[in-house]
């Protein structure tokens, strides 16, 4: 997860997902997230630290913000990105990131199709995400120094969008040991 600071909507997604991801016994991803201008150390902001401890209390252990680096996106399976410009940016400096960047909008609305669409592997997730996205494709708004208001929609997006990988990536697991078993598991 890639944000500007990593201490609202990066460190949010990633502290949910995380949460959503132990109680649906997926515990084979590992989420990770950075600031293209990372606050490299900062706590979460505390109106998102907030938000988090009410939604999802286990999951709002300290979180030290990071700065995005090569070797984060060489370990990465997939980079979700918050907004165009993040992708720019992540695309523009280290271009063999290019195809495992997606916005983590245009990644949601793929894994979100209907089941006779599900598809389980990563790669052509990417891909969907990637050519679908478009000039329309909706940013995560920043919430940085916003009212509480603007804080809760974004927490609300953000966890809608976390909910989504999480049923993808739980249904990917089971597909696949379905195949492993040959239909027996």
């Amino acid at each position: 997860m890639v944000c500007t600071g990593n201490i609202c909507r990066s460190a949010y997604a990633e502290a949910a997902l995380r949460d959503l991801l132990q109680h649906s016994h997926v515990l084979d991803v590992v989420v990770f997230s950075a600031g293209t201008d990372a606050v490299v150390g900062a706590a979460m902001e505390s109106e998102m630290r907030g938000i988090l401890r009410e939604r999802y209390p286990y999951a709002a252990g300290t979180h030290n913000a990071q700065q995005l680096h090569e070797g984060a996106l060489d370990e990465a399976d997939l980079v979700l990105v918050m907004t165009r410009e993040h992708r720019r940016r992540v695309v523009r400096r280290w271009p063999e990131a290019a195809t495992k960047t997606v916005m983590l909008t245009d990644f949601c609305v793929a894994v979100s199709q209907p089941p006779a669409k599900h598809e389980t592997d990563l790669s052509v997730m990417i891909r969907t995400a990637q050519q679908s996205a478009s000039a329309g494709s909706l940013d995560v708004p920043d919430p940085y120094r916003a009212t509480a208001e603007v804080h809760r929609r974004v927490a609300d997006a953000l966890d809608h969008d976390m909910r989504a990988i999480a049923r993808w990536l739980e249904k990917s697991r089971e597909v696949q040991s379905t195949r492993d078993t040959g239909g027996r598991g």
